[in-house]
């Protein structure tokens, strides 16, 4: 479920600044990432073991053909 964003953007940003943002935000992920690749990946390997996405899967030998 996705949630209202904190802030809103303006409606008629110009498509010059738009793009600006956007280029703006992919920098700042990059630098995010650079600086907390580590203790991400850590994170992120830690959820993953942690997940409770393992299906069950339940056999019927008992079924005639």
């Amino acid at each position: 479920m996705k949630t209202d964003p904190v802030f809103q953007l303006p409606e008629n940003l110009p498509p010059e600044t738009v793009l600006a943002l956007v280029d703006y935000f992919k920098e700042m992920a990059d630098v995010v990432w650079k600086q907390y690749e580590s203790e991400l990946l850590d994170y992120l390997l830690e959820e993953r073991n942690n997940s409770s996405s393992q299906v069950e899967i339940e056999f019927f030998d008992d079924i005639e053909f």
